[in-house]
């Protein structure tokens, strides 16, 4: 069968923010549905769909975006790297509190142009901020040696597991976001993410088998493997599907760049 073309959304989810105090807080999701007379199925969303740790979406203050999600009055804004979109939804109060139900462009709009329902419980009205239901790692790691990882590394492949990368299958065309890092002695390093250079202790250091980033509280482990005589590198990739999302960790791969080696 010929596999069906995914046609994905990009709509402006960067409007002005219209506040809307009562929807505020952490809100469960209860499932995914045809539409709002369908909702006493109660059939599920599939756990990989939304996270294997976390079935909710938080509301931030004044439309603070955390992971994919923000938010202004009546719209849930979503920009998951590859669609972005504006998702309308509505808020009832009934017995046990409040539901939303949001006209989701998920898959099947991409498909068919049909929203679907989503529906959400609030589970409470607290004023929480992005980075205090981050995921957070023990980043008070000591420092111990590692002589054989000094040096700069470029990136050269993009993978969801280590088994999964083959030198054979390295595209020359392939434009990482993380695109190189330095380490430098005594536990400093330096990566360059996009157009930006991330240096400093106050931001990352390393540590045998460990790149410690400062700024968002990960412990990103790395491996040296060596395959058909080339040193590869793999160092995780705790974006914000692990942080919010409660996904399993991706991963970077480098290969020295022996035009520098640092001592």
């Amino acid at each position: 069968m010929e596999e069906a073309k995914i046609n994905f959304i990009h709509e402006n989810v960067h409007i002005p923010f219209e506040n809307d105090e009562k929807i505020v807080g952490k809100w469960e999701i209860i499932g995914e549905y045809h539409n709002q007379a369908a909702f006493n199925l109660g059939k599920k969303l599939p756990e990989e769909g939304i996270g294997s740790q976390n079935r909710e979406i938080f509301f931030l203050p004044q439309g603070e975006w955390y992971w994919c999600y923000s938010w202004t009055k009546g719209k849930l804004l979503i920009d998951d790297g590859e669609s972005s979109s504006v998702n309308e939804f509505t808020v009832e109060k009934q017995s046990d509190g409040l539901y939303m139900f949001v006209k989701l462009k998920s898959f099947d709009y991409l498909q068919t142009g049909r929203t679907t329902l989503l529906v959400l419980h609030q589970c409470d009205n607290c004023r929480y901020k992005a980075k205090d239901i981050a995921r957070k790692d023990n980043i008070s790691i000591p420092f111990n040696n590692d002589r054989n990882i000094l040096g700069k590394w470029k990136s050269v492949a993009f993978v969801q597991n280590k088994d999964d990368f083959s030198p054979e299958n390295v595209d020359s065309s392939f434009e990482p976001y993380f695109k190189e890092i330095d380490f430098l002695p005594n536990g400093e390093c330096s990566s360059v993410y996009g157009d930006e250079i991330i240096s400093g202790r106050h931001a990352q250091e390393w540590t045998n088998g460990f790149v410690l980033r400062k700024w968002n509280c990960t412990a990103c482990a790395y491996e040296i493997k060596n395959i058909d005589d080339t040193e590869y590198l793999f160092i995780e990739w705790k974006s914000g599907d692990y942080r919010w999302g409660g996904f399993d960790t991706d991963y970077y791969v480098f290969r020295r760049d022996y035009g520098r080696r640092s001592h």
